[in-house]
């Protein structure tokens, strides 16, 4: 029984434990949001392999901006395709520095790729000044 709390209680503090911030690793790639949404309209098996658990620094226009359910600020990045972008989800301690940034504003992110749903997803995401 020991065993098993013990187990248990391990995996819950992994699970819980804060995730390394990108902010001060760097870039694996650098590119513009057109040019990381034309390669997974390309090719979405070949990005995945590419850009997946990578951290990636992208830089585009805010089409628009929204708040996940822990309060983050998500923007969306224009590519230039009406129905896609880039959505970048920042981190919870970049408030202060995401707080002015409003529709139309260019700005450099950097983040972990976790791949392509409707847009590309970018999660833990700093601003890079």
């Amino acid at each position: 029984m020991a065993i098993v709390l013990a187990t248990f209680f391990g995996a819950l503090a992994i699970w819980n434990a804060p995730k390394a911030s990108v902010k001060s690793k760097p870039a694996d790639y650098t590119l513009s949001a057109t040019e990381l949404f034309q390669e997974y309209s390309e090719n979405q098996g070949v990005a995945d392999k590419k850009f997946i658990n990578q951290i990636v620094e992208v830089k585009g226009t805010i089409f628009e901006v929204s708040t996940d359910q822990q309060g983050a600020t998500v923007f969306l990045l224009t590519t230039g395709e009406t129905e896609a972008g880039v959505l970048c989800t920042m981190e919870l301690g970049e408030s202060d520095k995401v707080k002015g940034k409003k529709v139309g504003d260019r700005i450099t992110v950097k983040g972990h790729c976790t791949g392509m749903l409707m847009e590309v997803v970018l999660n833990r995401c700093t601003l890079v000044e």
